[in-house]
C-alpha cells in the first residue's frame, strides 16, 4: 500500500511537471510568434515608408516640381505670413521662418508626414 501511495505521489508531481513545461513552452513560442510577427510588420512598414520617400524624392526631377515649388511658397506665406523668409532645401521643397515660427516644407518633411498620417488608416492591414 506504501509503495502505491509512493507511486501515486510520483505520477501526480510527474503530471504537474509535464503540465508546467508545457505553459511555459507554450508562453515561450506564443512570445516567439508575436516577436516574429512584429519583427515583419517592422520590416513591411520601413520598406513602405523607405518607397514613399523615394517617390517623393523623385518629385524633384519632374516637370512639375517647379508649380509644386510655388504652391509651397504660397503655403509658407498662408501659414507664417507673407513676411516669411523661405529657404529652398537642397535636397527638395523649402522651409520658412517668421517672427519666431517655421514651417518646414521639405519634401522629406511633407512624405513624412504622409506616412504618418496614413498609419492610422493602413493600421487594419495588421489586424487579419
Amino acid at each position: 500500500a506504501e509503495a502505491a501511495a509512493v507511486l501515486d505521489q510520483a505520477r501526480a508531481r510527474g503530471r504537474a511537471e509535464g503540465e508546467g513545461a508545457l505553459r511555459a513552452g507554450a508562453a515561450r513560442a506564443r512570445r516567439q510568434a508575436r516577436a516574429i510577427r512584429l519583427r515583419a510588420r517592422r520590416e513591411v512598414y520601413e520598406s513602405w515608408r523607405e518607397a514613399v520617400l523615394d517617390g517623393v524624392r523623385g518629385l524633384r526631377q519632374t516637370s512639375e516640381y517647379p508649380v509644386m515649388l510655388t504652391h509651397l511658397v504660397a503655403q509658407a506665406h498662408d501659414l507664417l505670413g507673407a513676411d516669411a523668409r523661405i529657404e529652398n532645401d537642397a535636397a527638395g521643397g523649402l522651409r520658412a521662418r517668421a517672427a519666431g515660427r517655421r514651417a518646414d516644407l521639405t519634401l522629406e518633411a511633407i512624405a513624412a508626414r504622409a506616412v504618418e498620417d496614413a498609419e492610422g488608416e493602413a493600421s487594419h492591414l495588421w489586424t487579419v
